[in-house]
């Protein structure tokens, strides 16, 4: 809950936008648009924890990802790229000639 608070506060309060609860949903054209804010806050590594900041956080995922159950943001994906690339994929044959079809 502190973590979500924080968001609205930086995407939402400190931008004038609404907040999550005021906004209409992003999945139907019911409402009011619904008016979201975006605030981007980039930070280098190397800068704020030195040179070897990477393998650092690299051991924090690895130790959280050996835990049963959890799942780490990316690696799902990740894995599903390595086999994609390694035994291909199945596409249906309509996807592949409207995809054939674009010009």
């Amino acid at each position: 809950a502190a973590l979500a608070m924080m968001v609205e506060l930086l995407a939402a309060g400190l931008t004038g936008a609404q907040f999550g609860h005021q906004s209409s949903s992003l999945f139907d054209d019911k409402g009011a648009p619904p008016a979201l804010g975006q605030l981007i806050i980039v930070i280098d590594p190397k800068a704020t924890g030195g040179v070897g900041v990477m393998d650092h956080l690299a051991y924090i995922a690895n130790e959280i990802a050996a835990e049963e159950g959890v799942r780490l943001p990316g690696r799902r994906g990740k894995q599903a790229r390595a086999l994609a690339e390694d035994e291909g994929l199945d596409i249906e044959d309509d996807v592949m000639e409207t995809i054939s079809q674009i010009k």
